[in-house]
């Protein structure tokens, strides 16, 4: 055999017999999908892992319980060579020749493509799923956008055929976040009431008079303006349950629970994939000698999350546990949210 096999030109892997892909390989893009049987679409979903490769551009995904790929062989992987912006619904399409079904945005109903790609070069699109005479401020609107192969929600709604949304233009980048990060904000109030007019706003407020720029006109989505991402570039993130990106923290309420222990509500958003969840954090170590903490996620929509953002919203200084026993109606009006969502994620963890 002639011809040059130097390290750089030999690929890394045979996609044919999938040589050297096995189960924990580390990759620099990752995704976990949810599945279900196509028999069986009542189901619970199942989380299955999909790797990416860039020599030859190529994905693999392994089935769930399929257990190692050497034992279990070919038969537990879905392979797709090049896969591209539209492997939402080539994906789609070989789970279904083999019984099974994908739930992420790009194949449901609800979901519209953008001419936008996230930072893992999969498509951005647009969640069109809005509650009963829902309207969503036009600031927030940049929430609703959704990967192709962020997780479902329980709204979720398989679309017909392969939904290939058109290849976007433009460069690969991170998904737009219509929200401030909140270090940025304190940092340039702290510089603005430094100067003069600065001075002056602190002596008005305090005295209760108004100076400079009147409030906003439209009081109706006055809250939205006021809404920060309370994360910091890696402080206060959270592990994505889908991709390897940080959830960032949009929003939170704290109450009292039914054992008077500090329960607190919050809305998450990836920064990679966009997904939104939703999280309930009681934490109970000042009660319990063990340090317990209880911890439950669940998936929404992005204007569900638009919703819960508007309700926490309503309470002044709602993340402080002061006040919380007297927060109970919306303590009533969240956990009515929940009572018939599916769980993501359910842990209670002891700190001794």
């Amino acid at each position: 055999m002639t011809g040059d096999r130097s390290d750089a030109q030999r690929p890394r892997f045979n996609l044919e017999t999938m040589s050297g892909v096995y189960p924990g390989v580390r990759t620099p893009r990752f995704q976990r999908l949810r599945l279900t049987q196509s028999a069986a679409p009542a189901s619970a979903p199942v989380w299955a892992p999909l790797l990416w490769y860039d020599d030859p551009p190529a994905c693999v995904l392994t089935l769930p319980d399929s257990g190692s790929l050497e034992v279990a062989g070919e038969a537990s992987m879905v392979r797709l060579a090049d896969p591209g912006l539209t492997v939402h619904g080539k994906l789609q399409t070989a789970l279904a020749e083999i019984g099974y079904t994908l739930r992420a945005c790009g194949v449901c109903v609800h979901w519209q493509p953008q001419d936008a790609r996230t930072e893992d070069d999969l498509a951005l699109g647009r969640c069109t799923f809005l509650s009963p005479d829902q309207i969503v401020p036009a600031s927030l609107e940049p929430l609703l956008d959704q990967s192709a192969l962020a997780p479902d929600c329980p709204h979720f709604a398989s679309r017909e055929g392969a939904p290939d949304a058109p290849l976007p233009h433009g460069e690969a980048g991170p998904v737009t976040s219509p929200l401030r990060r909140a270090a940025a904000v304190y940092k340039e109030r702290e510089q603005a009431d430094r100067t003069f007019w600065g001075r002056l706003r602190r002596v008005a407020r305090k005295a209760g008079l108004s100076v400079g720029q009147a409030e906003t006109d439209d009081l109706l989505f006055a809250w939205a303006d006021s809404l920060m991402e309370r994360s910091g570039v890696g402080a206060g993130t959270e592990p994505c349950f889908a991709c390897r990106g940080r959830m960032a923290n949009l929003g939170a309420l704290t109450v009292a629970s039914p054992e008077d222990d500090k329960q607190t509500y919050s809305v998450w958003r990836c920064r990679l994939c966009a997904a939104t969840y939703f999280n309930r954090w009681i934490d109970s170590w000042e009660r319990l000698d063990n340090l317990q903490t209880d911890e439950t996620y669940w998936r929404v929509a992005p204007a569900e999350a638009v919703t819960l953002l508007a309700r926490m919203a309503e309470v002044v200084g709602g993340e402080h546990p002061a006040g919380r026993h007297e927060r109970t109606a919306e303590r009533a009006w969240f956990e009515a949210f929940v009572a018939r969502r599916p769980i993501l994620s359910h842990q209670i963890k002891l700190g001794r």
